[in-house]
């Protein structure tokens, strides 16, 4: 729809449940990725080196670095924004990889020619419909149809049109199979939030712990605990003596209690819920 308005128009996508520290280095990030996208005509990203071997982020490999001169200060972008970006060092992303395993991860962040993919991304309009009819067509025919249909005033047929892709993201579509991404080094503080032991950080962090580092939310009691998590929402008491680093979520279906730095393992008790037919908990 961008495009069929403005054929040259620049789109960025960013993520509206991550925590970053520093405003002004996560838009002069943003304003490099937009002016990286602009001079190559490509697609471009924000990359952060990893300070952990997580296995519940993707990363990008990067390649030849990008000549500082090629970028291009996007429209609208102020003087101190564009200059602060203009700064950040910017490379050929190799490839993506999706949440690797734990040894593949220590790998990636020993070797320095990795970092962490954002999930941030900026493209002129018709580069992205382009990589997504190259890398498949029955997707990109589907979009065009009911893009056509939205500007036609069409809902029910731009309804059908959508409702009948598969669901597919765009990174394993797109992004993982380009060969024109570029990749813009960022250097501030970022969490996806993506396990409970993120968002407690991020509590303790906002001031929402007790002295002793637990987060309690709901009917609990701690006695001798720190560093926990403990969520009551069953409609009971839940007491928790003597232990560090736990993660407790009591609601009135299910139980989990997992371990601060064992919180990806969620993931797996998620997958064999499903594979054992209980959908009713997730």
């Amino acid at each position: 729809l961008v495009q069929l308005r403005d054929a040259d128009a620049l789109v960025a996508s960013v993520h509206a449940d991550s925590r970053v520290d520093d405003a002004d280095a996560y838009r002069a990030a943003l304003t490099a990725s937009a002016g990286w996208a602009l001079a190559t005509h490509g697609l471009a990203t924000v990359g952060l080196t990893p300070t952990e071997p997580s296995t519940g982020m993707g990363y990008i490999e990067v390649g030849r670095a990008l000549p500082s001169e090629r970028w291009q200060a996007p429209p609208g972008a102020e003087v101190e924004m564009a200059s602060a970006a203009a700064a950040l060092p910017a490379f050929e992303a190799v490839r993506l990889v999706e949440k690797p395993v734990a040894a593949v991860a220590r790998k990636y962040v020993d070797d320095g020619q990795h970092l962490w993919n954002l999930g941030l991304f900026a493209w002129p309009a018709d580069v992205l419909l382009g990589e997504m009819r190259s890398a498949d067509a029955t997707v990109a025919d589907a979009v065009d149809r009911a893009a056509a249909a939205v500007a036609a005033g069409d809902q029910v047929a731009a309804e059908a049109a959508y409702g009948a892709l598969a669901p597919v993201a765009v990174e394993p579509l797109v992004f993982e199979r380009t060969a024109r991404l570029a990749v813009v080094r960022a250097g501030f503080a970022w969490s996806d939030l993506g396990s409970w032991s993120d968002l407690h950080a991020a509590r303790v962090d906002a001031g929402e712990g007790d002295a002793a580092g637990n987060v309690v939310a709901g009917d609990a009691l701690t006695v001798g605990a720190t560093g926990c998590t403990i969520e009551s929402r069953g409609g009971r008491l839940v007491a928790v003596a003597g232990v560090d680093g736990l993660v407790i979520v009591d609601t009135a279906d299910a139980l989990l209690v997992v371990p601060q730095d064992q919180a990806q393992q969620v993931k797996e008790v998620v997958e064999r819920l499903r594979a054992n037919g209980r959908t009713e908990l997730l």
